[in-house]
This record gives C-alpha cells, structure tokens and sequence, in this order.
C-alpha cells in the first residue's frame, strides 16, 4: 500500500535499505542529470518584457514554455531544441510531452504575428515570422545582452 501511494505525494524513487551502493550513485547521476535549475526573478522579468515587445502576452497558450525555453537556451545555446529544451520546458511546464511545447510556442508565434506587426516584432525580426528556434534564439541573445548590460559598472 506504501509503495502506491508514494507517487501521489510526489515521490518518485524509493531504495531499500541495505542498497546496493553502485545503483545508488546510478540513480542519484539519473536524478540530477533531470534536474532543471531555476530561473531568477530578474531573468524572468526581462524574458517577459522581452515577449510583450514582440505581442506575446502572458494569456495566450505558449507563454509560458516560452519564458521556460528562453533562459534554458540562453544558458546553453548548444543544447538541441527538440531533444532537450523542449523536454526540460516540459517538465516545468507539466507538459506531457515535448511535442506539445513546440506546438505551444509554435501557437503563441503564429498569434503574435496575426496582430499587426509591433515595433518590437521588426526590431527582433526584421525578416518576418521567426522558426521557433529562431525565436528562441534571438530572445536568448537579447535576454543574455540584457543580463550583460546589468552586469556591468555604471559610468561615471
């Protein structure tokens, strides 16, 4: 009965004692390879600034993955997007699925670009309509900038 039940109090991994050191350690590289570092209320701040620039509000179905997969990218731009920011995002978001990220984000792009195009839409993407990766990307670039701009001494 204990071993059902601990999945509705969100336990996930149960050892018994006496374990095997050598699975433990397995299991422990698993759960922290899994683990997704938060997000500073500064960063979050300039993501969501970042995304109201360029028409997309918190209410429309993407936001959130999107203020999820910005940082994540922004700390490691060399991670696959599909394979592994969806994923992560996923995770965070109580997503059931990767798929589902991309088709949330790829939704919040599409609306965004139905409304006559912002200021903050041709500084972004003077191109026109972005990829999801390429929106990503250059959000991540400007949420990095931003945190740079912060980072450094004010002139005197």
């Amino acid at each position: 009965y204990v071993e059902r039940s601990l999945p509705e109090m969100g336990i996930r991994d149960l050892m018994r004692k006496p374990c095997d050191l050598k699975a433990a350690v397995s299991r422990v590289r698993r759960m922290a390879s899994q683990y997704v570092p938060p997000i500073s209320p500064r960063t979050e701040l300039i993501v969501s600034r970042l995304l109201t620039c360029v028409n997309i509000s918190t209410h429309m179905d993407g936001c959130a993955q999107l203020r999820a997969a910005i940082p994540l990218f922004a700390r490691d731009p060399t991670k696959p997007l599909n394979k592994v920011i969806y994923a992560e995002v996923a995770k965070v978001c109580s997503h059931d699925n990767p798929k589902q990220v991309e088709r949330s984000i790829r939704n919040a792009i599409d609306k965004a670009w139905s409304i006559p195009c912002g200021e903050g839409q041709r500084q972004y993407f003077p191109e026109g309509k972005p990829t999801n990766k390429a929106f990503i990307s250059r959000m991540a670039e400007a949420l990095n900038h931003s945190l740079l701009q912060d980072n450094e001494p004010a002139a005197k």
